[in-house]
């Protein structure tokens, strides 16, 4: 089990606090872990965390925290799985389709301190890839984030000016070739879109390997 964890009395701390190095053990002490396997609450529990994975949860009076963890008091606290948002916007594009640094970073601190650990964007842009890779990095604090590329929809769609349309399949072919070059995880499609240039998309995307997600075409 993956320690993506959030201690729901102390996460919004995370926000305002800078990215730093996990310590190689934490102890959680006398807390309250949420399954989420099943309608369920297991009290006055020690979970201990190495690196970035879950060693042991027991309960408290089976014995101390392992000798040199950094222990977190649990008390009338819960500790859950981190949560992910497979939905968001980073709102706030300029018309050439970049996104506002500030607003996205807000976006993100308000992910984390609501104990969101991993997010889909589903609008992306190559200052989404910036942001994915400062976040990977440790740079700045934010959810592990993935990401569609720019929504692939057909013209006359009523488009706002970021948005860039696709007509042909050969339009189509090449946007998601380049979005896989460029290192997108998913196609966005958006809109009515002819069948053969809707085809044509995912052929290109099952033969490069990104997954297709968003609207069916509802001309279709």
């Amino acid at each position: 089990m993956r320690a993506a964890l959030l201690l729901t009395m102390v996460a919004g701390l995370t926000a305002a606090t800078p990215a730093v190095a996990a310590p190689a053990c934490t102890a959680f002490v006398d807390v309250t872990v949420v399954a989420t396997d099943r309608a369920a609450l297991a009290p006055h529990r020690t979970v201990v965390v190495r690196g970035e994975r879950v060693a042991t949860v027991r309960p408290v009076g089976a014995g101390p925290p392992p000798p040199g963890c950094r222990t977190i008091d649990g008390r009338d606290r819960y500790l859950i799985p981190g949560l992910v948002d497979t939905h968001v916007h980073l709102f706030g594009y300029s018309r050439a389709g970049e996104g506002d640094p500030a607003t996205e970073r807000a976006v993100l601190r308000m992910l984390v301190a609501n104990g969101v650990t991993t997010a889909l964007v589903m609008e992306g842009s190559p200052a989404t890839l910036r942001l994915k890779r400062e976040v990977a990095s440790g740079r700045i604090e934010g959810p592990t984030l993935y990401s569609t590329g720019p929504l692939i929809q057909a013209p006359d769609t009523g488009a706002p000016p970021h948005r860039r349309t696709f007509a042909t399949p050969d339009d189509v072919r090449r946007e998601v070739e380049d979005e896989k070059r460029l290192g997108y995880d998913f196609v966005k499609v958006h809109g009515a879109m002819p069948r053969e240039t809707y085809a044509s998309l995912l052929a290109t995307a099952r033969r490069v390997g990104l997954p297709v997600v968003g609207h069916v075409p509802d001309n279709l």
